[in-house]
């Protein structure tokens, strides 16, 4: 009769050994991924420490808002204060509970939008927002295929956690990419889900309500936007008698190079985008709204010392 030969003690010791500290090793690490999609919503929350009826202009949206617009950037240029409410895949109702929270410390005169949000195919609305609906959005952040471009630029994004950049995600990472002609003219619209169409408006009825102008943007994205859905949220916008602008359409007149100003494959701007669409996002408010400029008085001088924070901050994390 033959008998196997048993495997020696000392490999056994050496795979239980690798496999007790791979098994911590991935604790570790879905442990702090499950914390930061708890404390998403705490960033965003972020808003609280403005002045009272300090800011202007409020930034609602998702991952595309707070990668493509900066604050201070804004103040510098044209004097406006500004913040944003948003997190990564945030819905339309998370986005309804941050503005209730905004109006009640701030009177902003215009709220800039991310209509992104309308085409969150995970709509969630009252009681439905459960933990089981969370571990599905981690576990859709987990797929290879996200990872794969969110791992390359964490480290510059969490790198600035320490700041407060009233609610502006920096990264100074540049990931170079083919550009390709995403916006292929189109009549046909992509369908909006009556969920969220109601959500949004909710969210419109909330600002006018307050008194408050609002704007409607598309950040480039060309991962998550197509001439279909810039046909929906056009027709979507025109019916309710909203600014649209779609900055996907803009990259010339912007002055973005595609190849330069993503962190990622085509899904966030890196601050180089981030700068440009918020200089030509500045220039249309200075146009089209009666915003004062503020840079000249005294009581904001702390965002005028605090800009200066920001540069050498920035210098810092691109040392």
């Amino acid at each position: 009769m033959h008998t196997k030969n048993k495997p020696p003690l000392k490999i056994i010791c050496v795979l239980f050994s690798f496999l007790l500290i791979f098994s911590s090793i991935i604790t570790a690490a879905l442990s702090g991924m499950m914390k930061d999609i708890k404390t998403d919503l705490k960033k965003a929350y972020a808003l609280v420490t403005e002045e009272e009826n300090s800011i202007q202009i409020a930034c609602v949206g998702n991952s595309n808002l707070y990668s493509g617009f900066s604050p201070y950037d804004l103040w510098n240029e044209y004097g406006y204060t500004s913040t944003i409410c948003a997190s990564a895949r945030q819905t339309i109702e998370e986005s309804v509970n941050l503005m209730q929270k905004l109006f009640s410390k701030q009177k902003p005169g215009l709220v800039v939008i991310d209509s992104d949000m309308l085409f969150d195919h995970n709509p969630r609305t009252g009681n439905c927002c459960k933990k089981s609906y969370r571990i599905q959005d981690f576990l859709l952040r987990a797929r290879p295929a996200f990872l794969k471009q969110d791992i390359a630029s964490i480290y510059s994004i969490l790198k600035s956690s320490n700041f407060n950049t009233h609610g502006y995600k920096y990264s100074s990472k540049i990931c170079k990419i083919k550009y390709a002609d995403y916006m292929h003219k189109t009549d046909t619209a992509e369908e909006i889900a009556q969920v969220n169409k109601n959500q949004m408006d909710r969210l419109l009825k909330l600002c006018r309500d307050n008194s408050t102008e609002i704007l409607m943007i598309a950040i480039p994205s060309i991962s998550s936007w197509n001439y279909e859905r810039h046909n929906a949220v056009a027709a979507f916008t025109d019916s309710r008698g909203i600014k649209f602008i779609d900055l996907n359409l803009l990259y010339r007149e912007i002055g973005l190079d595609a190849a330069q100003c993503f962190r990622d494959k085509g899904s966030h701007m890196n601050y180089n985008g981030a700068k440009a669409i918020t200089d030509y996002i500045g220039n249309y408010i200075k146009n089209s709204y009666s915003i004062e400029n503020l840079k000249s008085n005294h009581k904001y001088a702390y965002w005028n010392d605090n800009y200066q924070r920001f540069t050498a901050y920035k210098a810092r994390l691109e040392a």
